[in-house]
């Protein structure tokens, strides 16, 4: 058990990978930027796991690999956890934030989520998101 729990934390301080990207429009023009903006959509920007476009053979850089290593470990570790790879991914961005700004991060996702939400609030709740790093 001790190995598990061992494990289970170096896996944790494995920094996440990336930054989204946003595509913003605005009065008929599309830019992409590291900020959220209004009515901002996330890019997916992420390689194509490793496969290649004319070959349509797998060959994997050193990045697809330990994300694939990840998503494994974070799919076995499930049944624990009870977290997804993508919240795992959360979890872990989020850890070496202090404990007030974790708690704001939490406030955040209910408030980002929200469906009423007007868009010039929502701007300013993903503005606070990305200053926090969360």
């Amino acid at each position: 058990m001790k190995i598990a729990q061992l494990f289970l934390l170096l896996l944790i301080n494995v920094p996440a990978l990336g930054q989204p990207i946003y595509r913003c429009e605005y009065q008929g023009k599309i830019g992409y930027s590291d900020e959220p903006c209004m009515n901002a959509k996330v890019v997916d920007v992420l390689p194509t796991e490793g496969a290649h476009s004319l070959s349509g053979k797998r060959t994997s850089n050193a990045r697809s690999r330990q994300e694939d290593l990840i998503k494994g470990i974070d799919n076995a570790v499930m049944p624990l956890t009870g977290l997804t790879h993508e919240q795992m991914k959360v979890e872990r961005r989020r850890m070496k934030l202090p404990a007030q700004d974790k708690f704001e991060c939490t406030w955040l996702d209910t408030k980002i989520n929200a469906k009423n939400a007007d868009e010039a609030t929502l701007y300013q709740v993903r503005k606070r998101y990305f200053d926090l790093r969360c």
